[in-house]
């Protein structure tokens, strides 16, 4: 049995994320999947033998990108500008839309055209 301080250092060992890399430097941040009612197992055969052991916790994996690399910087700043440009396109071609159609529903009144209520 753990004692109190052990139990803390445990607690917040699992609380942190764990960081994988493969050969062509590949990186990934895993963080711990709670709340979970699932149960899983892993098997493993060495020789003719297998082993089975009950998964208690598992963790989420996703690419990371590090901060202090000049090329995931330009990666996110290129993504960025590409997200601005087909914005920018989306609205720009919607407003034409608008426009030829006659209607000011896009930025206008929001109530679809510019019909009258006859008295």
């Amino acid at each position: 049995r753990l004692g109190r301080d052990h139990q803390l250092l445990y607690a917040e060992a699992e609380d942190a994320p764990w960081i994988l890399e493969d050969g062509r430097r590949a990186s990934f941040e895993g963080t711990q999947e709670k709340g979970q009612a699932a149960c899983y197992a892993v098997m493993v055969q060495e020789g003719d033998v297998f082993h089975l052991s009950l998964l208690s916790t598992w963790y989420k994996f996703r690419p990371r990108l590090l901060q202090t690399s000049s090329e995931a910087g330009a990666l996110v700043q290129s993504e960025l500008t590409q997200v601005k440009e087909e914005a920018a396109n989306w609205l720009s071609e919607k407003l034409s839309e608008d426009a030829k159609a006659g209607g000011s529903g896009l930025l206008g009144d929001g109530g679809g055209g510019d019909e009258e209520e006859d008295e």
